[in-house]
């Protein structure tokens, strides 16, 4: 299935290339107000990208409730009151490359640096009528294009591809539980199952995200 755009698109690319056209303008022109526009649209990305995986989570028909989360914090806190082992499966999303070439170079969002870039790059949002009017030294700008950087690099590479939901078989789900518990490993996994994946995939299925 499509995630269908609009005149101002709130899919996570977009408001992934509305970071980066801040960034480019940032370092074209050294306006420092450009950052604080791309802290807004990276906010926005990370938000989109959380609440896409919510969205697949929930077989695509999210409740009141859910419609309502827009923190990142409590959009991961309810992704994982869902599957408290989601990010684990997407772990294993390259083994699922015989199926398409496209999964072997999709990648997870980390959720933990996307969760706290999140509220880091609100601290520099909500500091902006201060920042503005001081004569900060260059360090805080240097740290401040760090804060950006982090997120938007995993970002870059999850949206290259699209999202993925692995349905893991009833044996694969009890592989899961010992792999998010640290009884085996992901090589542990590889070699116990490979090259028969139908014991642990039940069905892959891909979004698609566009601008």
């Amino acid at each position: 299935m499509q995630l269908q755009s609009s005149p101002y698109s709130i899919v996570p690319v977009a408001y992934y290339e509305r970071y980066k056209r801040n960034i480019e303008t940032h370092n074209a022109t050294q306006d420092k107000s450009y950052l604080f526009y791309a802290s807004l649209e990276l906010r926005y990305t990370i938000e989109s990208v959380f609440f896409c995986y919510l969205w697949i989570l929930s077989d695509c028909k999210l409740s009141e409730k859910q419609k309502k989360i827009w923190r990142a914090k409590d959009l991961k806190k309810e992704i994982l009151e869902i599957d408290p082992h989601f990010p684990f499966r997407l772990d294993f999303i390259p083994l699922v490359s015989y199926m398409s070439n496209e999964f072997a170079q999709t990648a997870k969002p980390d959720f933990e640096l996307l969760t706290d870039s999140w509220s880091h790059l609100g601290y520099y949002l909500h500091a902006r009528k201060v920042v503005v009017t001081h004569n900060l030294p260059e360090e805080y700008w240097i740290e401040f294009k760090k804060v950006l950087a982090g997120p938007a690099h995993n970002l870059s590479l999850v949206l290259s591809h699209p999202f993925v939901n692995l349905q893991f078989t009833t044996e694969g789900d009890t592989v899961i539980e010992r792999y998010a518990s640290g009884q085996i490993t992901s090589e542990q996994v590889v070699n116990e199952f490979q090259p028969r994946w139908g014991r642990i995939f039940e069905s892959v299925t891909e979004y698609i995200h566009e601008v």
